[in-house]
């Protein structure tokens, strides 16, 4: 069946457009990427059991963002990239097309990629994150050095979260915007191949920069947590050839095991503090993980630490 267009029409189009891609998502990039200050440390609240698997293993492990705690968190995302789509009026049947397949693309995700995250704070003894673990005796916050962190997973995005609303608007708006005008200059484009994949590179080229807003976009309500993100990208396939799993609150929950650059930073020199949870009994569990650690690490400071706070 005739195709409309000749392998030769595609590499001239393709060929044609790819200044302009590269300018639309430097230009993505560079909306998306923008960072508060990274602090001196970042913190890692966890359990003792999973300390010693840290400690041990010298590895993080990366939660499959879909198994997040909060499930809400993606459909805030989506309602606000969603809203800026709406608010574009479109000139023609075209532009309708490909607004259209833009907010479908919203909605479906980043078919093909798997996103894995390691959460930290800035807050090293908060009420709420220690909540998130009941009454357990076993809580604790690990202090990390953040430029060793991110020396150590160098091959990995080290993001924070963004809770302000209005940022979160005018991002979605811009990103959506030079997706919109970049559609628009290159329509015209006198080749065969041109309705056939120009929508495509812009839905391409969208979810490449969106979802490291789709990732960093949190409801106000948690700015609290003042939140960073390790985040790990793979093909769905590789992934899966990597994947671990630990029980969950809705069953199982898969992740990888991040174990970065072992040649960079010592694995111990990135742990500046432990701090222990609010519970009852904080003297025997320092005492108990200060043998530990003297156990596991080579040189452990005074690294343990306890929380002023009460869970009540």
């Amino acid at each position: 069946m005739d195709q409309g267009y000749t392998q030769e029409d595609l590499r001239r189009f393709l060929a044609q457009i790819k200044p302009s891609v590269k300018a639309m998502v430097e230009a993505g990039t560079a909306i998306t990427s923008h960072s508060r200050p990274m602090p001196r440390e970042i913190y890692h609240y966890t359990n003792t059991e999973a300390l010693m698997g840290i400690v041990e293993n010298e590895e993080l492990w990366a939660t499959d963002s879909r198994f997040l705690n909060d499930t809400a968190e993606t459909q805030w995302a989506s309602r606000l990239f969603i809203s800026a789509i709406d608010d574009i009026k479109p000139s023609n049947a075209a532009e309708v097309e490909m607004l259209s397949r833009l907010k479908s693309s919203v909605v479906d995700g980043i078919s093909g990629y798997a996103v894995y995250i390691a959460s930290f704070s800035e807050e090293k003894d908060d009420l709420p994150q220690w909540r998130g673990y009941g009454s357990s005796n076993s809580a604790v916050s690990i202090g990390f050095r953040s430029n060793r962190l991110s020396a150590r997973f160098g091959g990995y995005e080290l993001l924070s979260v963004i809770y302000d609303e209005h940022e979160q608007k005018r991002i979605a708006k811009d990103l959506v915007n030079i997706v919109y005008n970049f559609y628009k200059s290159n329509a015209a484009i006198d080749n065969p191949a041109t309705s056939h994949f120009l929508i495509p590179e812009c839905l391409q080229s969208f979810r490449l920069m969106a979802i490291y807003s789709v990732l960093r976009f949190k409801q106000p309500r948690w700015h609290s947590e003042k939140e960073w993100r390790l985040v790990a990208f793979e093909r769905e396939w590789d992934a899966v050839k990597s994947l671990s799993f630990r029980s969950g609150v809705a069953g199982l929950t898969p992740f990888i095991k991040m174990k970065g650059e072992e040649k960079s930073v010592p694995f111990e020199l990135m742990i500046e503090e432990v701090m222990i949870g609010p519970s009852p009994h904080q003297e025997r569990s320092k005492m108990a993980l200060e043998l530990y650690l003297n156990s596991k690490m080579r040189w452990t400071r005074q690294l343990v630490t306890m929380s002023d706070l009460t869970l009540r």
